[in-house]
């Protein structure tokens, strides 16, 4: 699921230049179409939930100084995912569990 509440004002203070760049970038007037490359996302939270077996993840978006929206996502992971993230670890462990039984 993906949840996007993005501020009106905002919105229309930079569509002019977001809508320069989708005519710049498709060549042709894009009439409507708007193209934001200066997009910072800013986690507010991120934790993984058991039950459901994804990751919620949401913040602010922001472009220059504003706030142009808030994002909300719940990534589903697959088995495999999990996997990959557990065989990750475990090196990193075993390279901690090293370091440390070296200063001993």
């Amino acid at each position: 699921m993906v949840y996007l509440n993005i501020n009106k004002e905002i919105l229309e203070k930079h569509s002019g230049e977001a809508n320069k760049r989708a005519i710049a970038s498709s060549g042709k007037d894009g009439d409507g179409d708007l193209q934001f490359d200066n997009l910072e996302f800013f986690a507010d939270e991120k934790y993984f939930d058991e039950e459901d077996n994804k990751i919620h993840i949401n913040g602010t978006i922001r472009i220059d100084d504003d706030e142009f929206a808030y994002y909300s996502e719940d990534v589903e992971l697959d088995f495999d995912i999990v996997i990959s993230i557990i065989e990750s670890y475990r090196k990193k462990l075993g390279k901690l569990k090293t370091v440390l039984e070296a200063t001993k």
